[in-house]
């Protein structure tokens, strides 16, 4: 449909935005400030991920996430590597 082929056209450009929500077991603020940029590179690339700790409740940390890079997994190994 023409609506589909414009929001895939948008979808490369900077006025489309994709924020990530994620859950990780820990207290992700024993490791990490409330936001920051996680930057590990990933198979020898650079690899930059913006975050935000919503919360932390019952051994859980709730996140919010933007990928610069959009490496392959690229949010589950950054948050692995931060603990």
């Amino acid at each position: 449909s023409e609506g589909a082929r414009e929001l895939s056209a948008l979808m490369g450009t900077p006025k489309i935005k994709k924020i990530y929500q994620a859950i990780a077991v820990g207290d992700a603020l024993a490791t990490l400030r409330p936001s920051g940029v996680i930057e590990i590179p990933l198979d020898g690339k650079i690899a930059r991920t913006y975050y935000e700790v919503i919360k932390v409740e019952d051994g859980l940390s709730y996140f919010e996430l933007e990928i610069e890079t959009g490496r392959l997994h690229q949010i589950r190994q950054h948050l692995a590597e931060v603990g």
